[in-house]
């Protein structure tokens, strides 16, 4: 799912992207869901990267996103249509939302800063 935060100034809208995969096996799941809970409620600094993987088994495409150097999940490929990497190595991020639902599963919006990462 992609949604559009409009921008006033001229510029391209920047999306909010949902992050794909998170809903893995345990005991990956119960470490991200700990991940974001101790970075986000106790106010840690979280950095985001979107980053290429092209050596993912699936999709030679594939955009991972990681937290805090910890790969959580991927860049649907519709929303890949957003990174251009010919130009810089990985886009940084912030995050828009998150949380767990009913049954366990976790949800992360992202909001990629369109600009090079030093």
């Amino acid at each position: 799912m992609t949604n559009v935060i409009p921008v006033s100034d001229g510029h391209m809208p920047i999306p909010v992207l949902s992050v794909a995969g998170l809903n893995m096996e345990e005991p990956k799941k119960t470490f991200i869901k700990d991940l974001m809970l101790t970075c986000l409620n106790k106010r840690i600094a979280v950095e985001i990267n979107i980053i290429p993987d092209p050596t993912n088994q699936f999709d030679s495409n594939a955009i991972k996103v990681v937290i805090n150097k910890f790969d959580i999940g991927f860049i649907s490929k519709n929303d890949q249509v957003y990174f251009d990497f010919s130009q810089q190595q990985q886009y940084a991020a912030h995050i828009v939302s998150w949380g767990v639902l009913k049954d366990g599963s976790v949800y992360v919006y992202i909001q990629p800063k369109l600009f090079p990462v030093g």
